[in-house]
């Protein structure tokens, strides 16, 4: 993780404090179901393990929401408690506040309908030629109507 002295930042004041390009987009938007999204550029070097190991961070109530485009500038989180998505992909951060349990499934159904295939987390090779998937949970729709962790 590059040493930017925001590892103990929240997604809420990274979008505060960064740049957002004037004339491609200004302000905040919110759809139709209820969901507002901001885009913001960070300044400086990042990557998604900046992310990954501090601003969504699993201790910080994230989940990583695996995809098979998954890789150092793109990477999808999801707070199911705070019914909040992010969103890495090459620079920019697009950050996603749900007004409430409907609005955020429906969000997690499009990010499912988007990303359809799972990627295997791992994958085991046996001796004798058997290859074994293993999957990290994702959440989805009907878990994202659930309150809580």
């Amino acid at each position: 993780m590059t040493d930017t002295g925001l590892e103990d930042i929240t997604i809420e004041r990274l979008a505060e404090i960064t740049y957002v390009p004037e004339d491609e987009y200004r302000g905040d938007t919110e759809s139709e179901r209820g969901v507002k999204k901001h885009r913001f550029l960070p300044s400086g070097e990042f990557s998604r393990y900046f992310f990954d190991a501090g601003v969504c961070a699993p201790g910080r109530g994230w989940e990583q929401f695996d995809t098979d485009q998954d890789f150092a500038h793109y990477g999808v989180w999801v707070n199911k408690s705070a019914m909040q998505v992010v969103t890495y992909a090459e620079g920019d951060v697009y950050f996603f506040q749900a007004s409430g349990r409907e609005a955020f499934a429906a969000e997690i159904a499009d990010l499912c309908s988007f990303h359809k295939k799972q990627p295997p987390a791992y994958i085991a090779y046996g001796e004798d030629g058997t290859v074994t998937e293993f999957y990290d949970r994702r959440i989805t729709p009907e878990e994202a109507m659930e309150n809580g962790n």
